[in-house]
């Protein structure tokens, strides 16, 4: 990719949907969050030219900015629990720890409509569409700014317009 500018909204859902297979939309994702270093260019976000920050800079940065993965089986870890893998941002940046984070993560469990008793399971346990539900709960957890959708539900089991109706549901600022 040579050039690009794609200016957001905050609270607004703006979709990029275009391309085929291989033209980049999961690697301009991943080298927006610094996943992938450009090899060339700048990132820039609220202002500040991500591709400069210091990894502990970036670290914090991440708190704003979240990506739920296109591939549901590989995006999350199989030897943590659900309670694990979405509380797990919570921890890291200390937002919360023991009991709130039961209770976050029962919440967004519930969130995305997955019974919170699924909690203390493994991801192997669950659907691909289960599985990607956990992504987008791991995702909300910090209630970022910002979140990268890597074909975020394309594993759900819903026809097309009620996926896209419930993630933009989701994913609004009033709904976390």
């Amino acid at each position: 990719m040579r050039w690009m500018v794609y200016p957001l909204t905050s609270g607004k859902v703006k979709p990029w949907a275009g391309g085929e297979s291989g033209c980049g939309k999961s690697t301009t994702g991943r080298t927006i969050l610094q996943l992938y270093k450009p090899t060339a260019g700048h990132v820039y976000y609220n202002g500040t030219d991500l591709t400069t920050l210091k990894r502990e800079n970036m670290r914090k940065m991440r708190r704003e900015m979240q990506m739920i993965f296109q591939d549901p089986y590989a995006s999350l870890n199989p030897r943590m629990t659900v309670e694990d893998i979405i509380g797990e941002p919570l921890a890291v940046h200390g937002v919360a720890s023991g009991k709130e984070i039961k209770e976050q993560v029962e919440n967004l469990l519930n969130l995305v409509k997955l019974n919170p008793a699924f909690a203390s399971r493994y991801p192997h346990e669950f659907s691909g569409g289960q599985r990607q539900r956990i992504g987008v709960a791991r995702a909300l957890a910090l209630q970022p700014s910002l979140i990268i959708c890597d074909e975020p539900i394309s594993a759900w089991m819903y026809p097309s317009r009620r996926r896209w109706l419930i993630c933009s549901r989701i994913c609004s600022p009033n709904s976390i």
